[in-house]
Formats: structure tokens, C-alpha cells, sequence
């Protein structure tokens, strides 16, 4: 990789990092001291995050001119050839020229030799991209660990993750794109042969993105509201959630992926409401009341959308019974028109959510949406096919994750479902409640 040596040294590669989230995932390696070892080496990427690929600066381009660098007291001399390669790949990364100089020698220890040509450019694209989202896969890896007890890297796990919780908040939030305004960046335009992988790229990392954003809210030790409602729930205000550049929407490939984002971002917001019971809003501060009144007040003559109205409606449900103003009431219309049961029916219906990880969690997520209706609502006198949609969401979520048989009868659609009424008219609907939600031998001893 250098004029004095080939490939350069190892001690200046960033260190690929799928032989270890490989091992990591599956706790091959036993010894706590080595795992913490091996962590450790990627604690400047994981502290940073998104801040390790900084952009291009005249600092590093002057460097690299140079034909001379210096990294870790190591230096190196670069070739012509090098120079014009590293500074090529560094305009189609967006990628600070030192960083990409490190890129480079990492791709050619742990992948293959490099000629410095323009195919390898493309190859060194597709690496980079790989880099970064092994990089929230490991972040993910260590938050599960760190909730799971049972893991064999529970410890490591919870230190890093406590050490970098508020930071990660912060720089995820802010590294979640405005996909309203989605376009192909300057620096790629003359390579049309990459947009659609540019596309695939970005949206597959914001997914994983946001599914780390759940976790980190799903986990942790307490839901203070409005504090962590406001902070999501602010940013993607400013990221108009719910709508998508036209760029994306004609790669109906890519509507798929859109949809995960966007229901995991609802469900984040909906869990960040927390479990706030019924006229507990007046007990909040007067400036927690004004934060909350005010947000809902921007909808009063702005736009929706179907992910923005579910949200809304879900503290609108909070606050309700509260002495609030005629305009609240023409928001939850408002909310009403865009139909969040709907919406909400379709999380459910998303095989990819329900079969992940952290499905548990979105269905926890929605069980809170069904428990805020019925702490507020008379299911026998509200609109019937409200109470269908949000009963056909109970029975699903019980498919998914059964409750305690106790858990079951004291639930608020349960007792409805046992009414006179409904036991006559809609036998079964309640038949199919129970054949989801208790299994042969918790029948048997119910019976």
C-alpha cells in the first residue's frame, strides 16, 4: 500500500469488523479479559459513530499530496498512482482523505490487493457501506446483550452500552435522514451505475438505524414523559416522517424498507408516550403541560400524515378529558380522517417487525396503543369499527406473544368480548380471542 511496504503496515487498517460482530453474535470466544480486548479496538468507531467518517478536508488533501503520512508513528509513503486513488475514492465516499487512506489499507489486508483501478473504486464502495452498517449491527448486538442476562458477554456489554447510551441518543437522532428531501448527492452524479446501490445502502443502514433507536428507548430504566416523547418526536417533526422524495418513490423496491422505517419510528414515538395512566396529565408541570399542548397545537392548521396522526391520536388519548380548547378537538378529527386503527393494523400485519428481534417490543408497543383507547373509551358505545379493528389488533398481538391467563380476563377487550352482546352477535370473534391468546393446557385448567 506504501512505497516501502505493500499493503502497508497492519497497526494503520481499521480492522474489519465482521470476523468479530461474527463472533461476538454467536459468543464464541469465552474469555471475558479477550472479548474486551477485542472490543476495545473499536472504541474510538463505536464511541463516534457516524462523527469516525468525517468529510474531505484541505488538510488531509495536502497531506496526501504531500506523498508522506504519518499514522500511529508509522509513516508512509505514497505513490503517485496511490495519491490520484486515494483522492478519487475519497470525492465518491464524501470521505475525509486520511480516513480513506486507512479504508484502503484495511480493504487490502482483510479482502484483497488493489491495483488502484476504477473497478476497485466501485469494490471499495460497496466496503465502505458494509463498514458502516456492521457498525450499528454491532451496536445492536451489544444492546441486546446488555438486556439479556443469560449472555455470556452481559457484562462487557452493559459497560459499553451505559458508557454510550446518551451519546448514541444523541448522534443516531441526528444522523436520521429527511427522506421527504432524498436525493442523489453531488459527488455521485457522474456515477449513475451506483444510485440505485447508493439508495439501497442508505436505506438499509437507516433501517437498522432506527431499530437501534427503539432499543435504546425500549430499554431503558425509565420513560420519562413528555422529556423523551419530545426529543423523537421533535426530530422527526423536522424530518417530515411519513413522506418521501419522488426519487425514492419510483423504486418500488425500495417501498418495503420505506414502510419498516416508518413503523418502527411510529412505534418509537408510541413507546416514548409511556405509560402514562388516565388523568395523570394534570400532575405534569405547567411547562411539561405547555411543551405538550404546543406540539399538538402545530397540527391544528399543518398537514398529517398517516405515521403523524397515529402518533398524535396517541397522546391526544393521554389528554383526554382534560379542559383543552375547541382546536384539540379538531385535531383528533383531524387525527380520526387519517385512521390510526388502520395504521396500526398494518404494523401488526408487517412480517419483518414480527419476526425480529425485537418484536416482543413492538408488540409490547402496540398493547400500550389498545390499553390508552380502552382506559378512555366505553368499547360498547364507541364507533364499532373502531372496537372491530382495534379487537382483530388484540387477537394478533396474542398470537404473537400470549398473555397470562390473568393478564387475559382482566383486559378491558376481553371483558368485552364476554358481554352478552357481543358473545351473541360475534361468538366468533371471541372464540378466535381465545384460541390466540391461551394454549391446550392453560384451556384445559381455565375450563
Amino acid at each position: 500500500m506504501t512505497d516501502k511496504k505493500d499493503s502497508a503496515s497492519v497497526t494503520t487498517a481499521v480492522r474489519d469488523p465482521s470476523v468479530f460482530n461474527y463472533n461476538f453474535d454467536r459468543e464464541i470466544i469465552t474469555d471475558q479479559d479477550s472479548i474486551s480486548k477485542e472490543l476495545n479496538s473499536f472504541e474510538d468507531k463505536l464511541s463516534n459513530l457516524f462523527d469516525y467518517y468525517i468529510k474531505p478536508s484541505s488538510a488531509s488533501k495536502d497531506q496526501i499530496a504531500a506523498g508522506k503520512i504519518t499514522i500511529k508513528g508509522v509513516e508512509h509513503t505514497l505513490s503517485t498512482q496511490l495519491q490520484k486513488f486515494i483522492n478519487d475514492l475519497s470525492s465518491l465516499l464524501d470521505l475525509d482523505q486520511i480516513t480513506t487512506f486507512i479504508f484502503i489499507n484495511s480493504y487490502s489486508t482483510n479482502v484483497r490487493s488493489l491495483v488502484y483501478e476504477r473497478t476497485d473504486l466501485f469494490d471499495l464502495f460497496e466496503y465502505y457501506y458494509r463498514d458502516r452498517y456492521l457498525l450499528l449491527s454491532l451496536v445492536s448486538s451489544l444492546i441486546k446483550k446488555a438486556n439479556d442476562p443469560n449472555s455470556l458477554y452481559n457484562e462487557v456489554a452493559t459497560k459499553c452500552v451505559e458508557q454510550n447510551r446518551q451519546g448514541w441518543e444523541t448522534k443516531l437522532l441526528a444522523n436520521i435522514q429527511q427522506l421527504a428531501t432524498f436525493q442523489i448527492p453531488e459527488y455521485l452524479r457522474d456515477h449513475p451505475q451506483l444510485h440505485q446501490a447508493y439508495k439501497e445502502h442508505v436505506l438499509q443502514e437507516q433501517q437498522l438505524l432506527m431499530e437501534i433507536v427503539f432499543l435504546l428507548y425500549y430499554t431503558k430504566q425509565r420513560i420519562s414523559f413528555p422529556k423523551d416523547f419530545k426529543q423523537v418526536f421533535t426530530r422527526f417533526q423536522q424530518i417530515n416522517l411519513g413522506s418521501y422524495s419522488d426519487i425514492l418513490m419510483r423504486s418500488e423496491s425500495l417501498h418495503p424498507t420505506l414502510r419498516h422505517i416508518e413503523y418502527i419510528s411510529v412505534l418509537t414515538c408510541l413507546f416514548a408516550i409511556g405509560d402514562l395512566s388516565k388523568g395523570k396529565f394534570k400532575d405534569l408541570s405547567e411547562t411539561d403541560k405547555m411543551d405538550v399542548l404546543n406540539m399538538l397545537k402545530m397540527f391544528e392548521t399543518n398537514s398529517m400524515s398517516h405515521a403523524s396522526a397515529t402518533i398524535i391520536y396517541s397522546v391526544l388519548l393521554h389528554i383526554h378529558g382534560e379542559t383543552l380548547g375547541p382546536e384539540f378537538k379538531e385535531i383528533l378529527s383531524k387525527c380520526l380522517r387519517y385512521d390510526p386503527f388502520n395504521y396500526v393494523q398494518q404494523v401488526i400485519d408487517c412480517k419483518y417487525l414480527t419476526g425480529s428481534f425485537s418484536a416482543f417490543g413492538y408488540v409490547e408497543t402496540i398493547q400500550l396503543f389498545i390499553s390508552r383507547f380502552t382506559m378512555v373509551y366505553d368499547l360498547e358505545s364507541t364507533n364499532i369499527q373502531s372496537v372491530d379493528t382495534l379487537f382483530d389488533i388484540y387477537v394478533k398481538a396474542n398470537k404473537l406473544y400470549r398473555p397470562t391467563l390473568q393478564d387475559l380476563i382482566s383486559h378491558d377487550l376481553f371483558k368485552y368480548a364476554m358481554s352478552e352482546k357481543v358473545l351473541i352477535q360475534h361468538f366468533e370473534k371471541v372464540s378466535n380471542l381465545l384460541c390466540a391468546s391461551i394454549d391446550d393446557q392453560e384451556s384445559a385448567d381455565y375450563l
